[in-house]
């Protein structure tokens, strides 16, 4: 029988195995899918263009209008790269004739601010470009919306802004540059405008001024966060090797409490949070009124959390958080503070998603903390396991004290399998409002009143 096993597999698994080559065949119709797609596009470019002549934006909003999430570049040798982020496959164009597919990895170097573009398999570098990496920012404090222009080949960044957004030029005032050259203009109405020349602007969360506090406290608490900020505009920003974004947005726009306007993130489809560690006190103060995260928003990697949601404990203004699907917190191990005051007064809902699970979590410090005390139900979904939790003073202390009514987890009201100690201190200490009710756990019914 371990014989006949032992041939099953390799004829599953081995090289030539049933496995294997279905792999491969996936592959393959892969790669045939996204040439005809490359071909679909050239052709489609070329039916409007009187120009006769295909050129990387062309190809690359094509390619977008038809659902591909990919970069075309002019290899400036009469031929086009297009780069699938997807698959990670790389093909080259030359006058509608699609070939050369090369298995890809690309690999930023942070010291001279160039992308690299590898052949997996000889290591060869294929080619290497220039890009604008943000290092440090320099903000008006009076600044209300920030964007972040991709001009491409543009020799004057600041005539563009000035052709594309209609800034009155004497209104325009160039800010700041920062290592590589890349312009930062203040516009009209406090405007500020980052400004890459060639594509797009990736962030570099290692440098002081990066990712730390990058729109909020900008780095410095002797800095005064972008309070009155209301819009601001990341379609440009890749944050694909970005791996801190601690602070990232506390403080912004938080004049919100104040004057009702409230902050507007637009994300983009290069908001990567992929390889990010740390996420501590991401959104704390934020001026958002409903806390919706992208579909973008992953957080497998991500092993701090503490503080990430947290608000004032005198004015609040959130209403919703909504973490969406991918917000995957099994590495997690840090929770403490989590929601602490998130909105004290105006909370009503929170979203946990289907992939909350704390199955690594040590600390869960005040995690729910006064997080509001109208808030009418708290569902911890079905993964959410104290087993690993060492630290939880204040867990819940305050959590829905007017107006909470259940907690779900397991879809049962209350029931908690696992460890009963934590939790009953932590919800025996909640001033709930004559609320009386019972928590099953593996060694027997307690009562919490």
């Amino acid at each position: 029988m371990l014989i006949l096993a032992g041939v099953t597999i390799a004829t599953l698994t081995g090289e030539n195995g049933i496995l294997t080559k279905a792999s491969e065949a996936s592959e393959q119709t892969k790669i045939s899918e996204e040439k005809e797609a490359i071909g679909i596009a050239y052709s489609g470019v070329m039916a409007y263009n009187s120009r006769n002549e295909v050129s990387d934006i062309d190809l690359e909003n094509e390619l977008k209008n038809n659902g591909y999430n990919t970069t075309v570049t002019d290899n400036g040798d009469g031929t086009l790269k297009v780069f699938f982020k997807d698959s990670q496959n790389t093909y080259k164009v030359e006058n509608g004739s699609v070939s050369e597919y090369i298995v890809t990895e690309q690999k930023m170097n942070l010291e001279t601010g160039t992308i690299q573009t590898i052949n997996s398999e000889t290591k060869e570098i294929i080619s290497e470009e220039k890009v604008a990496i943000l290092k440090t920012m320099k903000f008006s404090t009076s600044a209300t919306e920030i964007y972040f222009v991709d001009s491409r080949e543009q020799s004057d960044p600041k005539q563009y802004l000035i052709d594309t957004y209609g800034i009155d030029e004497a209104n325009i005032e160039n800010i700041a540059y920062n290592d590589n050259c890349l312009p930062v203009y203040m516009g009209n109405n406090g405007t500020i405008y980052y400004v890459a020349s060639q594509g797009n602007t990736y962030l570099n969360s290692e440098e002081e001024g990066g990712g730390d506090c990058l729109f909020g406290r900008t780095g410095a608490p002797a800095i005064p966060a972008l309070q009155s900020l209301i819009k601001l505009d990341l379609t440009n920003l890749n944050t694909t090797y970005a791996t801190n974004m601690a602070y990232m947005f506390a403080k912004a726009g938080h004049k919100a409490y104040t004057t009702g306007e409230y902050l507007e993130i637009i994300y983009g489809s290069n908001f990567d949070t992929s390889n990010v560690v740390t996420m501590e006190s991401m959104y704390a103060y934020v001026g958002i009124k409903n806390i919706i995260l992208p579909e973008s928003f992953n957080t497998i990697k991500v092993t701090n959390m503490s503080y990430m949601f947290r608000g004032y404990s005198s004015r609040s203004m959130v209403e919703t958080i909504d973490v969406g699907e991918n917000f995957d917190t099994s590495n997690v191990t840090n929770m403490s503070h989590m929601f602490l005051y998130c909105g004290l007064d105006t909370l009503i809902s929170i979203d946990l998603g289907k992939k909350f699970d704390t199955s690594q979590v040590t600390n869960m410090d005040s995690m729910f903390f006064a997080c509001s005390y109208v808030l009418p139900s708290l569902n911890l979904g079905k993964k959410f396991n104290t087993t690993n939790v060492t630290e939880y003073t204040n867990m819940m202390m305050g959590c829905g004290k007017d107006n909470l009514t259940e907690i779900i987890y397991e879809d049962t009201i209350a029931n908690f399998e696992t460890n009963c100690e934590i939790l009953i201190s932590a919800l025996g200490k909640s001033p709930f409002s004559s609320w009386d009710y019972q928590v099953t756990c593996t060694d027997g019914e307690y009562s919490v009143k």
